[in-house]
């Protein structure tokens, strides 16, 4: 349970970086833009 909500802590502060970096991303649902993530780590 702890290692889950830390990989979901970990996930959102990665996609608050992003929006911080380019502000046009705000405009896109977080489940997005966790998946491109997902897809990056890959």
């Amino acid at each position: 349970m702890k290692t889950m909500r830390e990989e979901m802590n970990q996930q959102f502060n990665h996609i608050m970086v992003l929006i911080q970096q380019n502000p046009k991303l705000s405009n896109v649902k977080p489940e997005v833009l966790a998946i491109k993530l997902e897809n990056q780590k890959r």
